[in-house]
């Protein structure tokens, strides 16, 4: 098969989009006829919430200290080839096209998903450049995602566990947990968000002690509040700056940990590092007009919905919300921490064949109103409260459809 062009490439990745019952079956039997070759330090990260912030923050450190880092991030907004960097670029449109030309007879004979296949290429591109640390991003869950062919890390990190994706990881947090704890390697050591409660901590040590794998846990810091944007946070004896939602300092502290485990390995110079001010992940409370002041956050889960609130109170404005979601998400959950936020909000839909429709809020239509088309429920918003603030929130994949419009 040839592909002769970028969108040829991105037809096929679509119609490998996904299986309704994924299992990792194809991948390994792929993987032991083409193994995986790293020889940088990697690091693996998963989580319900934050660890596309934690990656984030961690290419910063690993930048600053003039370090050639390589970073796996998922899902794509716009291209493909954005999940695959080095330095925060990425990979070139024409290298991205001929490593898959060169695996695609194999990928389709093997039925790979779309997730799959782009991860081998990643594997391939990071295999044949010189790297000094390669940050890998978990897809979903952990113990048989695709990034998991890998066959030992330099550290993994679980920055949350709440439920989410119930139907592949599990009807119980311990059963997400024990899913999201299979990125964990033979004596090597693994770092837990302070996010993550006692039932979670209980079913990861379970697959911690088979693998005499080492926990780590943040220890003391101290943070505050400047405004509703501007933070600090003390942590081992140093305070850093960061930009963004108040929320965001549990991923930053987690990326501070992680450097300091690694310090042997990947020197980072600290003085150095508390000069620099760390500016939060696009999607995280993100202000994209400030009259009206309209906020874009990838919020998708009831806990990450509660710390956003906690964020956007410090604004002390009125809030209304423009919201959509996929099909997976907990829905009753949501709209229960969406409403502790404000009691304003317009339910919509948009162009994502797993996004909910009219039809999927049936149930919360007498409580909340359902517009098809968001643009006209934002415009009637800036005109009605333009004191006031827009969130707009609910999926990170809505979220990049509106800003395709703003």
């Amino acid at each position: 098969m040839h592909i002769d062009s970028y969108l040829a490439l991105e037809n096929i990745l679509k119609e490998h989009d996904h299986r309704e019952l994924y299992d990792n079956e194809n991948l390994l039997r792929y993987v032991k006829k083409h193994p995986i070759h790293i020889s940088c330090p990697i690091i693996h990260i998963t989580g319900t919430n934050g660890k596309g912030s934690t990656l984030h923050y961690l290419e910063m450190i690993y930048r600053l200290m003039g370090y050639t880092v390589g970073s796996y991030v998922s899902p794509s907004h716009y291209k493909y080839n954005e999940m695959i960097r080095v330095n925060e670029i990425m990979i070139d449109e024409q290298i991205f096209l001929k490593l898959f030309q060169e695996r695609i007879e194999d990928f389709i004979q093997y039925d790979l998903t779309a997730f799959e296949m782009i991860t081998i290429v990643m594997f391939a591109y990071f295999s044949s450049i010189k790297l000094d640390v390669l940050l890998l991003e978990v897809g979903m869950g952990g113990d048989i995602d695709a990034t998991n062919i890998i066959d030992t890390c330099a550290l993994a990190i679980i920055t949350s566990v709440t439920l989410e994706h119930t139907s592949y990881l599990g009807k119980t947090i311990s059963e997400i947990a024990y899913h999201k704890a299979g990125i964990l390697k033979d004596n090597k050591p693994y770092l837990i968000g302070e996010e993550v409660n006692e039932e979670a901590r209980t079913a990861i040590a379970i697959r911690a002690k088979k693998l005499k794998a080492e926990e780590h846990v943040i220890s003391s810091y101290r943070q505050s509040d400047e405004d509703a944007l501007h933070h600090s946070l003390t942590y081992a004896s140093h305070t850093y700056k960061y930009l963004g939602p108040k929320y965001g300092y549990h991923n930053l502290l987690i990326a501070l940990e992680a450097s300091q485990i690694l310090k042997d390995i990947l020197p980072v110079d600290y003085d150095k590092l508390s000069t620099y001010t760390f500016k939060a992940l696009d999607r995280r409370m993100e202000v994209v007009q400030t009259l009206p002041l309209i906020i874009l956050d990838g919020a998708h889960t009831p806990d990450a919905v509660s710390c956003l609130n906690e964020s956007i109170s410090l604004f002390d404005k009125p809030v209304h919300i423009i919201f959509a979601c996929l099909e997976d998400k907990n829905l009753p959950l949501l709209l229960e921490e969406f409403e502790k936020i404000s009691h304003d909000i317009v339910l919509t839909t948009f162009q994502n064949k797993r996004a909910r429709g009219e039809f999927d809020y049936f149930l919360y239509l007498e409580d909340f109103p359902f517009s098809e088309d968001y643009c006209s429920i934002l415009n009637r918003f800036k005109e009605n409260y333009p004191d006031d603030i827009i969130l707009i929130s609910g999926s990170i994949a809505f979220i990049d459809e509106v800003r395709t419009k703003l």
